[in-house]
């Protein structure tokens, strides 16, 4: 098993966010699903933090 941890800073604007987090996470789950991937996604105050999980 494989494990990949990372942080990001949002590109999004306030008037966008909310629209942004709903398209990455339709993005994700067909991604995920089809690599075979697990994790966790959490957003606050402007920055990301994700884990992914799955075979390398």
């Amino acid at each position: 098993m494989f494990q990949l941890c990372y942080a990001s800073q949002s590109t999004s604007t306030a008037e966008n966010l909310l629209q942004d987090l709903r398209n990455i996470l339709t993005e994700a789950r067909n991604a995920n699903t089809q690599h075979q991937v697990s994790g966790v996604l959490c957003y606050a105050e402007g920055y990301f933090f994700q884990c992914l999980q799955g075979d390398e």
